[in-house]
């Protein structure tokens, strides 16, 4: 049986608050403890990653970043009052003292509409926002809109948008594979 130790939840996602002058001070220091504290198999590549993003600028101390977990991906990112992470519970998260355990929900409206780099594949994009699938729907209506899977179907990860020249494509963050493009000007889902 699993003695759960650290924060508990009854749904399958959690969130935790980082203020400012707590343990962390950015989405790499906490990304780094993460990944080190999960201990996957393939972690030291992505450690390996983390620093070379790092070193080569692609990523800094305000970049928000995302990583694979067990249900849901996990999310870091800048807030005015400090650093606050939205991810899966199923991995029996450790913090030094200064994390505060937060609300599912707030953490999951908080990564809406902001922009993640997620540290296995380097994209930059966000999560498909419910809007943005609705008004994919709407636009190309009927048969087609069937085709579309807001969930990878090679890795069942959720979809995110890219940006890319000025367009924006609807991509796995994990494996890459695009799902479905559109050319828009990048106002037309979101506000940047």
């Amino acid at each position: 049986m699993k003695i759960r130790t650290g924060f508990v939840s009854n749904s399958s996602s959690s969130s935790f608050i980082i203020k400012i002058g707590g343990p962390f001070e950015c989405p790499i220091e906490v990304a780094h403890h993460m990944i080190i504290e999960r201990n996957w198999p393939n972690d030291a590549e992505l450690l390996t990653k983390l620093v070379k993003l790092t070193r080569s600028k692609k990523i800094n101390r305000i970049t928000n970043l995302c990583f694979r977990s067990t249900n849901y991906d996990t999310y870091i990112y800048n807030t005015a009052a400090g650093v606050d992470i939205y991810t899966c519970n199923n991995i029996d998260w450790k913090f030094p003292a200064g994390v505060e355990y937060g609300s599912e929900d707030d953490g999951y409206n908080a990564i809406e509409g902001k922009l993640f780099t997620m540290l296995e594949s380097e994209l930059t994009g966000q999560r498909l926002p419910d809007e943005v699938a609705r008004d994919i729907i709407k636009d190309i209506g009927g048969k087609f809109a069937q085709q579309i899977n807001f969930y990878c179907k090679t890795c069942c990860t959720e979809m995110w948008l890219e940006l890319k020249n000025n367009s924006q494509i609807i991509t796995c963050p994990n494996c890459e594979e695009s799902s479905f493009i559109k050319t828009q000007p990048v106002n037309k889902w979101q506000k940047i």
